[in-house]
């Protein structure tokens, strides 16, 4: 556990414990109800009224901006949640603003693109840009979704490295957003136009259009949102199927997750489930708006986390570095040599239990991590056929299919038949972590 990580945890906890106690008990004694988002009849025109505004990717300080707003700027408000104002990103706001389209280099073809239009082929999620940051993997929250058959306007295509953005290579497409996206300005920030001022509205041309009209974006549940759409009910049903789903969780809290911190904190960092984690304390952190306890710690949480997602990016770039002057040099070690001998596979690791997703909070999911740095290189769901339980702390093979889940944000594997293929692994004890 790197000493930085460990001081920033103390440094809170010592803050916290006793918030955290109050907070757990004022929970188990009362239910209070969760805050949600309103719509308003119709949408509105709204004038930015201080120098400079940033629109976050969700309505709370801990999104990250996908644009900034200035003195006079007008924007169209879709809704409310709390104090803070949902707009969409059409206007001279977001003209120059972007997203990114990312999938799995096997899946190419998820996008075709015809000189600078894209369109979909499958569902896929739009990400707002963290103009704050120029490392891809800050900018992870969904703004928008396209369904199959949408367009969109292509910038640039980049294809990344295998261990870089992901395990596997990756296929990133920066994209005008999309002019039904959503952002979040807080309501401080801005005041209704005069019809006048609102007439003018008109006057901004989107840059970006989308074939169908009817268009969803995910909140961090998961969950689809409505947006405006002539299809309501079609909406209204896509949003029944997902919260209905999600219910069969235990309901998130902040004991639970704090009890996830703890056993996290004692994992060294490449086999630490940072994302998962993060998604968790966000989803919290959504759902606890206006609980002064849950904001507070929450945020620290994420931003504590964002750290070490940072430290594993920069391991993961050492490792690849590492890995091609070996393999040039001639000095593969074993966990390499074993792999390379074995053609085929989905993915082949050491098979281990997911703090995470353990069938509580998230569904039960067996996890695969590097051998050499336990970090995780995808999950896979339990199957009697392969008798998962018995083979916890062994370096598997699992042949099948590998493909990204949008919804939970990590890689899954199908498998279809699974071997022992380290002929170390029988004197392996078994990882409990």
């Amino acid at each position: 556990m790197p000493t930085p990580i460990q001081t920033f945890g103390l440094s809170i906890a010592v803050t916290f414990s006793a918030c955290v106690t109050q907070h757990v008990v004022a929970q188990t004694a009362t239910t209070e109800s969760t805050p949600s988002e309103t719509a308003d009849d119709s949408s509105w025109i709204g004038v930015i009224s201080t120098t400079s505004t940033p629109i976050r990717c969700g309505a709370n300080e801990s999104y990250y901006p996908i644009a900034t707003a200035k003195d006079g700027n007008l924007v169209r408000i879709v809704g409310k949640r709390q104090e803070w104002l949902k707009c969409e990103t059409d206007g001279s706001v977001f003209q120059s603003a972007v997203g990114y389209v990312k999938y799995p280099a096997t899946s190419v073809g998820a996008l075709t693109i015809s000189d600078d239009t894209g369109t979909a082929t499958m569902e896929l999620e739009v990400l707002g840009n963290n103009i704050e940051s120029e490392e891809l993997y800050r900018s992870w929250r969904p703004v928008f979704r396209l369904n199959e058959g949408d367009t969109i306007t292509v910038v640039e295509t980049m294809n990344t490295d295998a261990g870089t953005l992901h395990r596997d290579a990756y296929i990133v497409h920066t994209v005008s957003l999309p002019s039904k996206a959503m952002g979040w300005i807080h309501q401080s920030a801005i005041t209704k136009a005069s019809d006048e001022v609102a007439a003018t509205w008109g006057d901004w041309t989107e840059s970006t259009t989308v074939a169908t009209t009817e268009q969803t974006t995910t909140d961090d549940n998961g969950a689809v949102e409505e947006t405006q759409t002539t299809e309501v009910a079609n909406a209204n049903d896509e949003t029944s199927e997902s919260e209905t789903e999600t219910e069969t969780y235990t309901p998130l809290s902040l004991a639970e997750l704090e009890v996830k911190w703890k056993q996290m904190a004692d994992e060294p960092v490449m086999g630490a489930e940072v994302s998962p984690l993060r998604d968790m304390y966000a989803e919290l952190l959504q759902n606890s708006a206006g609980d002064l306890v849950v904001e507070r710690i929450a945020s620290n949480r994420i931003k504590q986390l964002d750290v070490w997602a940072g430290l594993q990016s920069q391991r993961v770039k050492i490792d690849h570095l590492k890995n091609d002057l070996d393999e040039k040099s001639q000095h593969v070690n074993e966990y390499r040599d074993v792999f390379d001998s074995f053609d085929g596979y989905a993915i082949t690791g050491k098979l281990s239990l997911s703090n995470t997703f353990d069938g509580r909070l998230r569904p039960f999911l067996y996890r695969i991590q590097d051998p050499r740095t336990g970090r995780t290189l995808g999950y896979v769901e339990d199957d009697e056929h392969f008798e998962f339980g018995e083979l916890v702390g062994q370096i598997v093979g699992i042949k099948g299919d590998a493909s990204w889940d949008p919804h939970w944000r990590i890689q899954m594997v199908k498998g279809t038949s699974l071997d022992l293929v380290s002929p170390t692994t029988a004197t392996v004890s078994p990882d409990i972590q």
